[in-house]
């Protein structure tokens, strides 16, 4: 499970997120700071802009076993 949050984002604050990942006690889980929803104040900018945090971490983890 990814989890991302923003500072400034209203739908998941790090509070929120916190919270999230404390409740999902049975998943594999990871927090990523600064992948809020998207706006584009908080979500890295222009799609073009953005950081690739989310591509690379589902190209890692969401792979189909074999």
């Amino acid at each position: 499970m990814l989890i991302g949050f923003s500072k400034d984002d209203r739908i998941m604050d790090p509070q929120g997120a916190y919270r999230l990942y404390q409740a999902a006690v049975n998943s594999k889980r990871e927090m990523v700071e600064g992948t809020g929803h998207n706006q584009a104040s908080n979500a890295g900018g222009p799609r073009g802009m953005r950081s690739p945090v989310l591509p690379d971490w589902a190209a890692k983890h969401l792979v189909r076993e074999a």
